[in-house]
């Protein structure tokens, strides 16, 4: 990825007039997500988590959120990204036939990470059989939603300082973020309340700052449309 910071690091031919920073896309993906049928109960993503999942790091990868960014490529992929392939994406798929009827949701991406070290990219179609495939063998319960609910609490703007340079209508969608995914989290606080067999897992790996060995992991990313302007 590009390294200069007065370009996006997308790459150095894209628009530089238009650049914000990742952390300040903070679109709403509701819409977009229910579409692709991979919507997540309890917490709403912001337009930065998926761009930083869709360009092969991990969730909440905290280096990359000061990077700039273009229009055209905040688009390619925030909430107009569309999926690379028609076939599920999940790697235990195998030479099944199945048609996917649903999309990687950011917990099933998340466990995808932890368990197989693939960034599966949210939205990519998944088929029935995966699915079910997938809660037996790899989810981890409600451990990864909890987890994934405080990353956004943490990553979204709450003070004067850390809006400044947002135009009105993200300053808008942040507060309006905030506002909706406390009272989300409010109202499934006792959802949470359940076993916790699996609190020695490390998530932290997944939803942490980026590491050496998750930015080699990142260029392993399958599924996402995001490799050809990479490579260029």
């Amino acid at each position: 990825m590009e390294g200069n910071e007065d370009c996006c690091f997308f790459g150095i031919d894209c628009e530089k007039l238009s650049l914000v920073k990742v952390r300040d896309c903070l679109k709403t993906t509701n819409n977009h997500l229910r579409y692709l049928k991979a919507s997540c109960k309890g917490f709403d993503l912001l337009e930065s988590h998926l761009i930083l999942n869709r360009a092969g790091f991990p969730l909440f990868t905290q280096a990359f959120l000061n990077k700039q960014i273009c229009p055209r490529h905040r688009d390619d992929h925030g909430i107009y990204w569309r999926r690379s392939r028609r076939t599920c994406s999940h790697p235990l798929h195998g030479d099944s036939k199945a048609k996917p009827d649903r999309g990687v949701t950011a917990v099933m991406s998340c466990e995808i990470w932890m368990r197989f070290r693939q960034n599966v990219a949210i939205g990519e179609g998944v088929c029935k059989t995966c699915s079910t495939k997938h809660k037996n063998e790899v989810s981890l319960g409600n451990q990864i939603e909890v987890e994934i609910r405080e990353k956004i609490e943490q990553m979204i703007p709450t003070n004067d300082s850390e809006m400044t340079g947002m135009n009105a209508e993200d300053r808008n969608l942040s507060q309006s973020c905030a506002t909706s995914t406390s009272m989300i989290c409010a109202q499934n606080d006792s959802d949470d309340e359940s076993d916790d067999d699996n609190d020695d897992m490390d998530t932290e790996y997944y939803v942490g700052t980026a590491t050496e060995s998750e930015r080699a992991y990142s260029q392993q990313t399958t599924c996402s449309n995001w490799s050809h302007d990479m490579k260029s």
